[in-house]
C-alpha cells in the first residue's frame, strides 16, 4: 500500500504565501491572529489627537493644514489641539477654500486652534479663491491665533484673499464659538461684499478680530 505525502517544498511555499499576507496586513494597519486554524483581522484605528501638531512643508507632523484638518475628522479629538505653523510654512500646498467642517469631537474642551510656532514671521494663508480663503463651514471651537507661539501682542498670520469675488474668511451654516485674534484680514473686493462673510445661520456667537 502506497501513501502519496505532499512534498515539503509544497508545504513550504503554502507557509510562505501566508505568512507573506499576514505581513502585509499588518503593514496596512491590520491585526492578524490565528485561531483554530482560521485568521481574523480588524483595522487598526489611530489613537485620537491632543496635544500640538506641527505643519510645514517638510519635517513636521503635517505638509498642510489641509491634511491636519482631514486627520481629525478620521482620528477625532480627546482633548485640546493646537496647530503650529512653522517658520517655512506656506499656503501654495492647501486646498482652497480651506473648509473646515464640524470637526469630529470637538467641544468647548477639545478646541482647536490654530497659530505660528515660537520664532514663525509674517506667515500668511493666500488664495485666489472666488469663495473664500478660510471657510468654516458648521466649523466651531476653532481659534486663529496670530501670535507666534501664542504669546506677545504682534500679528505674525494674515489671512488673504486676492481676487475681487472672493472674502478672507467665510462663516456659515452654524459656525460658532470660532475667534480669531492678532490676525490680519486683506482682500480686494468692492461694494457690498465684506473681508469677513457671515452667511445663513452662523451661530452667533462670533469674534472675528479681538486685537487691531
Amino acid at each position: 500500500m502506497f501513501i502519496l505525502k505532499r512534498p515539503l517544498f509544497v508545504c513550504s511555499l503554502w507557509l510562505a504565501l501566508a505568512l507573506a499576507v499576514v505581513g502585509s496586513l499588518a503593514f496596512a494597519g491590520w491585526r492578524v491572529s490565528a485561531r483554530n486554524h482560521s485568521a481574523s483581522a480588524s483595522l487598526l484605528l489611530p489613537p485620537p489627537l491632543s496635544g500640538t501638531k506641527s505643519v510645514c512643508p517638510s519635517g513636521c507632523d503635517y505638509a498642510s493644514l489641509t491634511a491636519a484638518i482631514a486627520d481629525i475628522q478620521v482620528q477625532g479629538l480627546n482633548g485640546a489641539l493646537v496647530i503650529e505653523l512653522g517658520a517655512t510654512y506656506v499656503s501654495t500646498g492647501e486646498t482652497f477654500p480651506l473648509t473646515i467642517p464640524s470637526l469630529n469631537g470637538a467641544s468647548a474642551v477639545n478646541t482647536i486652534t490654530i497659530r505660528p510656532a515660537s520664532g514663525a514671521a509674517n506667515l500668511a494663508i493666500t488664495s485666489a479663491n472666488s469663495t473664500a480663503t478660510v471657510n468654516l463651514d458648521n466649523g466651531s471651537f476653532v481659534t486663529f491665533d496670530g501670535r507666534a507661539g501664542g504669546v506677545g501682542t504682534a500679528k505674525n498670520l494674515t489671512i488673504e484673499n486676492t481676487v475681487a469675488t472672493g472674502v478672507a474668511v467665510q462663516l456659515v451654516n452654524g459656525a460658532s464659538s470660532n475667534a480669531f485674534r492678532y490676525v490680519a484680514f486683506k482682500s480686494v473686493i468692492s461694494g457690498t461684499t465684506a473681508t469677513i462673510y457671515f452667511g445663513g445661520d452662523d451661530g452667533g456667537e462670533r469674534e472675528q478680530q479681538q486685537h487691531d
